[in-house]
């Protein structure tokens, strides 16, 4: 037979609404109690004291981790894509005027459009290498 868990999962929601007086007085409540609880938290205990069960201990404090940045070559590639994004709108601009002109673009424009897109790719296979490539 499986064990139950420790701790019993919460799944159901109660919501209700409190005047300005009513939560004023809920949180003069927690403020007495001796462990630090939420106004959420010291509604669910009293409402477990009225109906005559266990009050659940307080739950452990939440430590909020500071956000990290993402690593260099996450924020290069970002900075990458971008690029690449950059340019496809120019090869659909290009490719638009080509077809409603039929005049095919400049090759000198073509050829820095491939000089960048080429300096982008070693970007990334750099970035994604570690700088080793």
């Amino acid at each position: 037979m499986p064990s139950l868990p420790d701790k019993p999962t919460r799944k159901h929601i109660i919501g209700f609404r409190l005047t300005d007086d009513e939560m004023g007085r809920l949180q003069e409540f927690t403020r007495g109690l001796p462990a630090k609880r939420s106004a959420s938290d010291a509604a669910r205990g009293i409402v477990c004291h009225v109906i005559k069960i266990k009050v659940p201990d307080a739950p452990a404090p939440r430590i909020n981790k500071t956000k990290r940045l993402p690593a260099v070559e996450v924020q290069a590639l970002a900075k990458l894509t971008a690029a690449i994004g950059h340019i496809g709108g120019n090869v659909n601009q290009l490719a638009k005027r080509a077809n409603e002109s039929g005049i095919i673009p400049d090759i000198r424009v073509l050829t820095a459009l491939q000089s960048e897109i080429a300096d982008i790719r070693a970007q990334i296979t750099s970035a994604l290498t570690g700088g080793t490539s």
